[in-house]
């Protein structure tokens, strides 16, 4: 095989292609493995059902825990690892603030916030920085978890 010239150079090229391609197929295969672990917090059985649901819907996110009445929030993130949280917006504001700087330092993990309607949302950080997120669908919950998990 010639080692310079117009056909060399062509072949090193689709050596470069194939390389980067095979580079590209294996994040996208590695990205789409990683589930998504999300964790349901206490909120109205109706709405944690739904949000159930939706989430079991989609095959890259793993449902880790749902609370009940009267469930540790921040023990359960502990326990279970997630990397996103779906709770009540009141209990991330009630219990959010002194907790955060305790899970800050051992875990970190974002929290989808839904209002007491269940029709609007904000994505919380530990460092307790409020994203409105405007009303909410099934799309929109699905992009938000995407997004709060580093995906988007």
């Amino acid at each position: 095989m010639p080692t310079s010239g117009p056909f060399a150079d062509r072949l090193a090229h689709l050596r470069a292609v194939r390389q980067s391609t095979i580079v590209a197929v294996h994040k996208l295969l590695t990205w789409s493995l990683d589930l998504i672990r999300i964790l349901i917090g206490n909120m109205p059985k109706i709405l944690q059902e739904m949000i159930a649901s939706i989430i079991s819907s989609q095959p890259r996110f793993q449902i880790v825990g749902k609370l009940g009445a009267g469930s540790d929030l921040l023990s359960a993130i502990l326990q279970v690892g997630p990397e996103v949280v779906i709770t009540k917006e009141t209990t991330m504001l009630q219990d959010g603030g002194e907790d955060a700087g305790r899970l800050d330092a051992q875990y970190s993990v974002n929290v989808v916030a839904i209002n007491e309607t269940g029709r609007e949302a904000a994505l919380y950080s530990l460092n307790l920085q409020r994203t409105p997120l405007g009303k909410v669908s099934a799309i929109s919950l699905i992009s938000t978890i995407d997004r709060a998990a580093g995906h988007l």
